[in-house]
């Protein structure tokens, strides 16, 4: 029930926001030069903003991605597509190559020292 709340507030405030933010008042045609100017702005900003959004989002899902497949030598919930699936691939096996390195050193430490 709380989210259903938190909805409609997001929802009405959403609503106010856009119906105070007219922004074209009439056709692009009859606008004058200033609020052409300023429509432009706000649409290249909301553009770049969500351009910004995206990659960032992707970066982070690659991360994730990506320590996941080297720490866990699997594959995490984030769907693989394209080149990432490859570089993923290659981190499972040189996190396979660490392990057994790994393993191999700390078992040869030890039968030296006994």
């Amino acid at each position: 029930m709380p989210l259903y709340y938190f909805w409609i507030l997001k929802y009405k405030i959403i609503t106010a926001t856009l119906n105070r933010m007219e922004i074209l008042n009439g056709p692009w045609t009859q606008l004058t030069t200033k609020r052409k100017f300023i429509a432009g702005t706000i649409v290249t900003i909301t553009i770049i903003t969500y351009i910004i959004y995206v990659i960032i989002t992707k970066a982070i899902n690659s991360i994730i991605l990506s320590l996941n497949t080297f720490i866990t030598i699997g594959f995490g919930e984030i769907p693989v597509k394209g080149l990432s699936m490859y570089v993923s691939i290659i981190e499972g096996f040189l996190g396979w190559f660490m392990l057994a390195i790994f393993t191999i050193t700390l078992l040869t430490q030890v039968m030296q020292n006994t």
